[in-house]
């Protein structure tokens, strides 16, 4: 036996399984996806350490009722206007679950915290990552809402930038949450009233 039937033999008989499967996760992509995406809490356990798809889901909802519970803020209500923005996003969840989370992002928690920098003095339509750290060292907001909307941000990154699709479930899930990180960031502001899309001009 010389070195080519070697290398080929090797070729043949060790290579062929791991090719096989490539091809086979290739072929099958788009339906190995789906099947991952409707597994709703799927665990992978390595060395010890246990990661959860919906992982970040969990822990914002854990923050914001860790918040509830730090305040009295705790049984404060909605206002009527974040009240119909969560109509309109439930809707879309069913529509377009990866807009439904962008939007619900976008009106429960950059216009949130961008009202609620404004109040208190902050340059508003600033990074919200950025001002909800500045209200969190003034000791405006706690650090488990601070926690929530960082993991809201993580789903809504991974969605808004193709690595995963959302399903139905998951955006509804996702604009509850938010609607209550939303809702308790306006109810810092000391007002339970429509919040200002914009500056009314004196007249």
């Amino acid at each position: 036996m010389n070195w080519l039937e070697f290398t080929s033999n090797i070729m043949d008989n060790v290579l062929s399984w791991p090719v096989a499967v490539l091809l086979i996760v290739l072929i099958l992509r788009k339906q190995l996806r789906e099947l991952f995406r409707t597994i709703e809490n799927l665990v992978l356990e390595a060395g010890g350490t246990k990661l959860s798809v919906t992982r970040n889901l969990e822990l914002a909802k854990e923050g914001i009722a860790a918040a509830k519970s730090e305040t009295e803020l705790g049984a404060q209500q909605e206002n009527e206007y974040l009240r119909n923005q969560y109509e309109y996003i439930s809707g879309l969840a069913q529509r377009n679950p990866n807009s439904a989370i962008a939007e619900a992002y976008d009106r429960f928690i950059v216009e949130q915290v961008n009202r609620l920098a404004h109040d208190k003095g902050l340059p508003a339509a600033g990074n919200p990552r950025y001002l909800l750290k500045e209200l969190n060292a003034r000791g405006v907001v706690p650090d488990s809402i601070v926690d929530s909307a960082r993991n809201l941000r993580i789903v809504h990154f991974e969605v808004t930038t193709g690595d995963r699709d959302a399903s139905p479930r998951e955006a509804a899930e996702y604009a509850r949450i938010a609607l209550e990180v939303g809702g308790y960031l306006n109810s810092l502001r000391g007002e339970d009233t429509k919040p200002e899309l914009c500056p009314e001009s004196p007249d």
